[in-house]
């Protein structure tokens, strides 16, 4: 009993059969995407920008280099966040703290 039902597996599982679908999508305007992890421990902040990418397209997101970032609080306070390496789309401030809820 247990062979005849391995053996159907198996032979089940070598004649199954893998349709490839393509689904025709519109192409849309590239946007800016905001990743923002801010958290309560100094220095551990940072924002990440980058476009929106075709589908069709194997690539990574393109990084938004060069932004003015700039975070403001309730108080008025604003903290400008500054890219980490040209180019790369990363930006982080030195002093930058969440308050704890």
């Amino acid at each position: 009993m247990m062979r005849s039902l391995l053996v159907s597996i198996v032979v089940f599982s070598s004649l199954s059969c893998e349709k490839v679908v393509q689904i025709p999508l519109n192409e849309a305007d590239s946007i800016i995407v905001v990743e923002a992890i801010l958290k309560d421990v100094l220095g551990e902040s940072s924002i990440k920008l980058t476009k929106t990418a075709s589908v069709y397209e194997l690539t990574s997101f393109p990084a938004v280099a060069l932004a003015a970032v700039v975070v403001s609080d309730d108080n008025g306070g604003q903290y400008t966040f500054l890219e980490s390496v040209p180019s790369s789309g990363l930006y982080l401030h030195p002093t930058f703290v969440v308050e704890p809820n």
